[in-house]
């Protein structure tokens, strides 16, 4: 999939993940006990990965 970033999208790069990233994420997202803190919390995991 493509990350839009720049400004205004000025910039797109490709970006693949591998199945243990995709699993990872899936794990992450999985753990939650679906409070809204929790899904906070796991987006933000998952944030920090791309980053």
């Amino acid at each position: 999939f493509s990350v839009c970033h720049g400004y205004d999208c000025y910039y797109r790069t490709k970006v693949a993940l591998s199945a243990k990233d995709e699993l990872h994420i899936q794990n992450l997202l999985k753990k939650t006990n679906r409070s809204a803190d929790d899904v906070r919390k796991a987006l933000c995991a998952v944030i920090e990965l791309f980053e």
